[in-house]
């Protein structure tokens, strides 16, 4: 307005910044792609093993994040079903454990610490030390499945963030109903309809978890 009245001189000092809407990259991967992370070999590589079997494992508990799968311990695992709370929001999950869930658990279940993964030794004193060592985990499962990502030729990066949307695109394309979809991402959007719809049946959930993980088989 001061540029318009002569007031100043006319200056642009968000020439160089978009403000418009624009298509998001890509971050989901279709069902062959994750065929491929799951049934590729990698005796050879147990570093990019275990960043796959993060990834996969994220995937078919409907894209559980990295940090809410660092911190779950055994006792987690109740009558079938991993329950726990998201780190983000505290909200509580309940997430059916399906064969290949089952299966990436127990490759890591032979130890005597409290932890489901072998994110953390057990050594670590301290909420500082643990996000420490949680971080140092974390960058390095990132690293790996780029080099991952790299020797399968895929063209999308993968991380558990991809993982969660691809979960949730597979499950729009196979007409799981939205409000389902939200709920078993843990999503607290959308409070109005909440309060409308209440609590979704979680066997519905995991009946739609059941029928995407089950595309792995």
């Amino acid at each position: 307005m001061a540029a318009s009245r002569g007031l100043t001189r006319t200056v642009s000092p968000f020439a160089r910044v978009y403000t418009g809407i624009d298509r998001t990259r890509k971050r989901a991967i279709d069902i062959d792609a994750l065929h491929l992370i799951h049934r590729t070999p990698l005796d050879d590589a147990p570093a990019l093993a275990f960043a796959r079997d993060m990834f996969i494992f994220s995937f078919c508990t409907r894209g559980m994040p990295f940090i809410d799968i660092a911190y779950l311990r055994k006792t987690n695992l109740r009558d079938g079903k991993i329950v726990y709370l998201r780190h983000k929001t505290g909200q509580p999950l309940s997430v059916a454990i399906e064969p290949v869930v089952k299966n990436i658990i127990d490759r890591y279940s032979d130890h005597d610490r409290p932890w489901l993964f072998p994110v953390f030794t057990g050594g670590e004193e301290g909420e500082e030390r643990m996000l420490v060592r949680y971080n140092s985990v974390y960058h390095r499962v990132r690293r790996n499945l780029e080099r991952l990502r790299i020797r399968l030729g895929l063209e999308t990066k993968i991380s558990t963030y991809v993982a969660r949307h691809s979960w949730a695109s597979i499950a729009k394309k196979i007409d799981i109903p939205i409000g389902v979809i939200s709920e078993a991402l843990g999503h607290d959007s959308e409070s109005t309809t909440r309060i409308y719809l209440a609590t979704l049946d979680t066997a519905r959930i995991d009946r739609a978890n059941h029928l995407i993980t089950g595309l792995l088989l």
